[in-house]
């Protein structure tokens, strides 16, 4: 979670680990936006209502989240959300390009079937 309290030891954790696959856990609901510092929304409900009333930049949102990681060194092997928020296909879509533009060839599914690659 690059937006997370923890980011900074998970890097140094990440670092420590080469061989370890790390995903970017995407997070529109509960924590702070990296584009203008203020709370997400903090339920379901919160998050529908700020993209319809298109309060929330979702793709800009989420790839300040993926520079971050990025910028700290790390290459993400997969993606995936908070609180599963890319089964709304929105969300979806930005987590779709954001993985394209980014190379990242998963994206973890919030079902039993496991993982969607985005690109052959």
């Amino acid at each position: 979670m690059a937006n997370g309290d923890a980011f900074e030891d998970a890097v140094r954790r990440a670092a420590a680990t080469p061989s370890l696959d790390i995903g970017c856990h995407l997070v529109l609901i509960q924590g702070r936006s990296l584009l203008s510092g203020r709370e997400l929304p903090r339920t379901w409900k919160e998050l529908l209502r700020a993209t319809a009333r298109r309060e929330l930049d979702i793709y800009h949102e989420l790839r300040a989240q993926v520079e971050k990681l990025v910028d700290a060194g790390i290459t993400p092997s997969h993606f995936d959300t908070h609180k599963h928020t890319h089964v709304l296909p929105n969300v979806f879509s930005a987590v779709v390009r954001l993985a394209k533009e980014f190379a990242v060839p998963f994206i973890r599914l919030p079902f039993d079937t496991g993982w969607l690659p985005v690109w052959p």
